[in-house]
Formats: C-alpha cells, structure tokens, sequence
C-alpha cells in the first residue's frame, strides 16, 4: 500500500500462520459493508522492522 506524503494510514501488526505481517488501510470514510478493509503493506521498511523484532 502506497500513500501520499500527507495521508493518514492505520497499521496492524499481527502474525498469520507463524509469519509476522503488516497490514494497513488508507481508508477514511465508511464502507457499505460497515466494515474497514486492510491489506499487506508495501511498506518495506515496517515490514523489515517489525520483522527484525521477532527475530
């Protein structure tokens, strides 16, 4: 997930079948569904440090 240098992101740090993920939505305002939609992050960066924390 990219963003512009001014957005606001939410990132969820959890694990997936052993695996540290980082998951993160740009998402500001309601969906249909009432629900929030996450994806993997393309930030490489967190996903190398929260990697490096579980290491």
């Amino acid at each position: 997930m990219s963003r512009a240098k001014n957005s606001r992101c939410l990132y969820l740090f959890c694990y997936q079948n052993d695996q540290s993920v980082v998951l993160g939505t740009g998402q500001n305002q309601g969906m249909l569904d009432g629900r929030i939609h996450f994806k993997l992050t393309e930030n490489q960066d967190l996903i190398n440090e929260f990697s490096a924390l579980n290491s």
